[in-house]
């Protein structure tokens, strides 16, 4: 055993008691249970799953006196609020009597939420005693994605637990990837572990790929300790390992670190990162064991600290900033960012005081702006004067969070703001940026208007162009057909091509005549022959000789033509 794993297991040896405890209790589970989502006979296997079902209390003092003995008709059971009323009343339905039902639902074209809820309810019924018609049924007549998808879901659960075989037989109707997902998720979860093996061995030499990384994942963290779950799915390549790896650190943390530290740097990263989201602390002291042999200094493992900082930041505040404290000078800044946001979400006015202790001049100024972009949303008055009682860059900063607050909902008292800021002795980007982030908020709700103010900014400064820039990439994402005709209302100039060629590069991958079009306006001749190259790469791989015949009849110079020709003159 390497020292990483002698020294976590000496530093955590209670929290390592305590996960031991919790395996042998779900095994023990597992064991005498077998599958681990199972319900009672009439209830909701899917609570949990869509969030529907989260706020129901055991409580039957509001459940309305239902006649079990009778048929309800579809009005009485469109009328139940809770799922849990329609499921009792349907305690006594026959099969026959349900499928009348989703057929009538059916023929009545009835789309609203009500009609769907019941609808699943009906096939949770159905399936429950006739798992295949109700799949069949399901796979023939409804058009609903998702509908199908859950009853997909309940169907292979309860064929599952009765027969893997019956299951993994049905699986070959399945039409899509995510059908396959969700009826692979269902058999993972209620087959017994003795099935699993079989499971895992069907999937890998399915011919329709399945999702199997699931699987694995699903089952180490059923069954950490079992037996050749890490070589089974080694079979199936690398990500099904690091699958099978991540569900067993989720179960058994102290288990999975040895075998992490077998598996490399990525080995490290998929169990460290999979234990933070249980124990962060435990990732943490595990973290700090690794050394830069196994785990290098560089983008992986900043990564990693940024993950761990985050999950404890969750927990607990200054527990994270202490941490913080111990890592490396770059993994220290990523994850003093993930703290500093965490932090500002919970208590932006300590994050902003906070802020102001940090040494680096750039960490500074991000945290600043975090904390009163949040504190802005509870009490925009008091950030406000927080900010304003600031000097310098970090009263910039400051103002910059509140200000994109502000902009949310009041985007031109944001721009009014701005408008009476000093920035004489600001860094010379400052103006631009601030105008750059208002610009950016303006233009998701109301582009033109983001776009007539952008154009009474300053001319002599860089802010007006890079405002304009954020308002023509948002409003060709959002509407390219609007944009172009803002675009076209513009008169000739900078401000003109700075719009076309954000239009340009949208459009040019699915319109190259169009594009080229627009292309051929830009008053500008570097940015001219900048955008008909990009225009004409896209085109020869869509149609070369389209491409190259309007090349060859273009209006521009033989220069640009002969430039932008050699997208056509492959190399033997």
């Amino acid at each position: 055993m390497k020292p990483v794993v002698h020294l976590v297991l000496l530093v955590l040896a209670f929290l390592g008691g305590m996960a031991l405890e919790r395996r042998i209790k779900t095994t023990a589970a597992a064991e005498h249970e077998g599958p681990i989502e199972v319900a009672a006979p009439g209830l909701d296997l899917e609570r949990g799953r869509s969030g529907e079902d989260e706020n129901e209390s055991d409580s039957n003092e509001h459940t309305p006196n239902i006649d079990v003995q009778s048929t309800p008709t579809l009005a009485f059971l469109l009328s139940l609020s809770e799922q849990r009323d329609k499921h009792r009343a349907l305690d006594n339905v026959p099969p026959g009597k349900l499928v009348a039902m989703l057929d009538e639902l059916r023929n009545s074209n009835d789309q609203s939420p009500e009609a769907r809820v019941l609808k699943r309810v009906l096939y949770d019924r159905w399936a429950n005693d006739q798992p295949l018609a109700a799949l069949e049924h399901a796979m023939t007549y409804e058009t609903n994605p998702r509908l199908k998808e859950q009853v997909i879901h309940h169907a292979f659960a309860r064929l599952a637990e009765r027969d893997v075989a019956s299951a993994l037989d049905a699986y070959s109707g399945l039409e899509t990837r995510r059908q396959r997902e969700e009826a692979i998720s269902a058999m993972t979860h209620h087959t017994t572990l003795d099935g699993l093996p079989f499971l895992a061995d069907f999937f890998m030499n399915d011919t329709q790929n399945a999702p199997i990384e699931a699987l694995f994942r699903v089952w180490a963290e059923r069954d950490p300790g079992g037996e050749g779950i890490l070589d089974l799915a080694a079979t199936g390549g690398t990500r099904a390992v690091h699958a099978a790896l991540e569900g067993m650190a989720m179960s058994d943390p102290i288990s999975a670190l040895p075998m992490a530290n077998q598996l490399g740097p990525e080995g490290i990263r998929v169990a460290l990162d999979a234990i933070a989201h249980s124990d962060p602390r435990l990732a943490a002291a595990a973290f700090d064991a690794v050394t830069t042999d196994e785990l290098p200094l560089g983008r992986q493992r900043n990564d990693l600290a940024r993950q761990i900082a985050h999950r404890m930041a969750q927990e607990d505040i200054q527990s994270a900033l202490a941490w913080t404290d111990t890592l490396d000078p770059v993994a220290r800044r990523e994850a003093l960012r993930e703290v500093s946001q965490e932090w500002a979400r919970q208590d932006p006015k300590s994050a902003a005081e906070y802020a102001l202790t940090l040494s680096d001049p750039r960490q500074q100024r991000d945290a600043v702006s975090e904390a009163t972009h949040h504190w802005a949303r509870d009490n925009p008055g008091a950030a406000l004067e927080w900010a304003n009682n600031l000097e310098g860059d970090t009263s910039l900063a400051a103002m910059r969070g509140v200000i994109g607050t502000i902009a949310d909902n009041d985007p031109q008292a944001a721009a009014n703001m701005i408008g009476q800021m000093d920035f004489s002795t600001a860094p010379a980007d400052a103006y631009s940026d601030m105008a750059g982030d208002l610009a950016s908020h303006w233009s998701r709700f109301d582009p033109e208007a983001a776009a007539n103010w952008a154009q009474t900014l300053p001319e002599e400064n860089e802010a007006q162009h890079h405002a304009f820039e954020r308002v023509a990439d948002h409003w060709v994402e959002q509407d390219s057909l609007g944009a172009s005709e803002w675009v076209g209302s513009l008169p000739e100039g900078e401000l003109r091509d700075i719009a076309a060629r954000r239009l340009v590069e949208h459009i040019a991958p699915s319109d190259p005549d169009t594009a080229y079009q627009w292309a051929l306006s830009l008053s500008d001749l570097g940015h001219q022959t900048e955008m008909l190259h990009e225009v004409f790469e896209q085109w020869q791989e869509r149609d070369p000789q389209s491409a190259e015949a309007t090349l060859n009849a273009a209006p521009i110079s033989n220069e640009q033509r002969q430039e932008i020709g050699e997208l056509f003159r492959n190399d033997p």
